[in-house]
């Protein structure tokens, strides 16, 4: 585990990572419960790329997100105002 997530950093930081590459890193990290650094990996990735590249790296993270942290079983917020 470690020694993979040092290979795939280490390409990240040499800057020479294609965006299968970034959504590949994320989906290790996902399918290992590391879901925070798998976002922090597709924040990198989206910085990385250039648009249309960026845009679907951005994409597949924000899906990726609210899948994770928005749950179907709460209502949507709203505010109630002058209510008795």
């Amino acid at each position: 585990m470690e020694s993979t997530k040092a290979v795939y950093d280490k390409i990240l930081e040499l800057r020479i990572a294609n965006a299968q590459m970034i959504v590949n890193y994320a989906a290790f990290l996902e399918e290992n419960k590391y879901f925070e650094e798998g976002f922090k990996v597709y924040e990198r990735g989206v910085e990385l790329f250039t648009f249309p590249v960026s845009f679907e790296i951005w994409n597949i993270y924000l899906s990726k997100f609210v899948k994770r942290y928005v749950s179907p079983f709460h209502p949507p917020l709203s505010i109630r105002m002058n209510e008795p």
